[in-house]
């Protein structure tokens, strides 16, 4: 089952650009893996009919496996677009 997200997180980067770290509702997240990478591209005719013809087109999406705690991993989808990173889907 896959659980659905538009929620803010802290992202910590490896040297190569890839999360290694996430806080997400208090809890930190160890990337054990990163799974697959991919870019989603958004709906660019809503943001022109929303008046925001600068907004990003779309963002980069990390699928990664993570633990917080001993015992605990998950499988992450996460989303970075300009400054910011979101936790986008949490898969069982």
């Amino acid at each position: 089952m896959t659980r659905r997200y538009a929620a803010p997180i802290q992202v910590a980067l490896t040297g190569t650009q890839d999360p290694a770290v996430f806080r997400w509702r208090g809890r930190r997240y160890v990337v054990t893996e990163v799974l697959a990478t991919w870019h989603e591209r958004r709906a660019w005719w809503r943001d022109l009919h929303e008046g925001d013809a600068d907004a990003p087109t779309g963002r980069e999406v990390w699928r990664v496996q993570a633990r917080c705690g001993p015992g605990v991993t998950g499988v992450f989808d996460l989303g970075h677009v300009a400054d910011s990173w979101l936790l986008l889907a949490a898969h069982d």
